[in-house]
């Protein structure tokens, strides 16, 4: 009886260990570089600094996101990657 408490104890302790993805949070914005604007386009490079907040490491594939400025949404962005977010810190993408 003992070992069926334990094993299932075991199971239950594992199941309430995991935990589910949370997205990446923007820490801040650095190194923006304004390469050129016109009447209709507006090429910038930036760094994004990220947080990933979860224990483990996750791979990025692509981002997309929206440029909002005063409550005005001007861009729609989506860009390529192939690097790691690595678990528990900051990166720069």
């Amino acid at each position: 009886m003992t070992y069926k408490f334990l094993i299932l104890s075991f199971f239950l302790s594992l199941l309430a260990s995991c935990t589910s993805i949370t997205d990446p949070t923007l820490e801040r914005i650095e190194d923006v570089e304004i390469i050129e604007i016109t009447t209709d386009r507006l090429a910038v490079n930036l760094n994004m600094i990220l947080y990933n907040s979860n224990v483990f490491a996750l791979d990025l594939a692509s981002a997309a996101f929206k440029v909002v400025v005063d409550d005005i949404e001007l861009a729609d962005v989506s860009q390529s990657y192939d690097t790691e977010m690595p678990a528990g810190s900051e990166f720069k993408m």
